[in-house]
């Protein structure tokens, strides 16, 4: 048995061009796009969020073709990445395209009504929630290489270098429990319905808690001799 959970708001402009496209066939994504962003936000901010969607198109693909489990709701979430080395490049592109698409929307203009304010305020901290999750793997898989190498120091007798490590693993892991909870914060502060808010019941569960728990492993190890 496998679900899928499909973020409802995320949704918005594709289903405006289908409910377009059902009755027009000149219809096209991007005019469709444009025509509910002028809509709801104003001529002025057309360019500047059409500019996010295409880098949020980008970071997309990338996951869909490179990345395909990144953030597939299941146990394992956030621990599947919790392995020594660096961030690998795929999803250093991903968090790139992430960070030019909230870079956009940030200089949308300021909005005078409400509908246009609600949809950017979205848009941004989703868009950050993207950023901030990225940057959680990488502070998992730098705590996971200082682990490693404490390891393999006590492995080898050097009690000191192993002892330092530990306490670098200790303060990088509680690093990345700090960051995971942030970005959990920013998806939280926009959040717009029930699809959004299992979401981050799920985030909570699967990603916050099994670093708070590696954490709490770590500074349980950094004490022994």
């Amino acid at each position: 048995l496998c679900t899928r959970h499909w973020m409802v708001s995320d949704l918005d402009p594709s289903m405006a061009y289908l409910s377009k496209a059902a009755w027009d066939k000149e219809a096209t994504p991007e005019a469709v796009m444009a025509d509910q962003i002028r809509t709801v936000c104003g001529e002025d901010s057309v360019r500047p969020m059409m500019e996010a969607f295409r880098e949020l198109e980008a970071a997309t693909i990338g996951a869909e073709q490179n990345a395909l489990s990144l953030a597939s709701p299941s146990p394992g979430l956030i621990m599947r990445h919790w392995t020594a080395g660096a961030l690998p490049g795929t999803l250093a592109e991903i968090r790139e395209d992430c960070r030019k698409a909230l870079a956009a929307v940030e200089r949308v203009p300021a909005q005078s009504r409400e509908s246009g304010a609600s949809y950017v305020k979205y848009w941004t901290g989703r868009l950050r929630f993207g950023v901030g999750y990225i940057d959680t793997i990488e502070a998992a898989r730098h705590a996971a290489s200082l682990e490693a190498d404490a390891q393999k120091a006590g492995n080898s007798g050097d009690s000191e270098a192993a002892a330092a490590n530990w306490a670098n693993a200790y303060e990088a892991g509680e690093a990345a429990r700090a960051k995971a909870f942030a970005a959990i914060e920013e998806f939280a502060a926009v959040a717009r319905n029930k699809a959004d808010q299992g979401a981050i019941v799920t985030l909570a569960e699967f990603v916050y808690r099994p670093l708070q728990k590696k954490v709490d492993e770590l500074r349980a190890r950094q004490k022994q001799p």
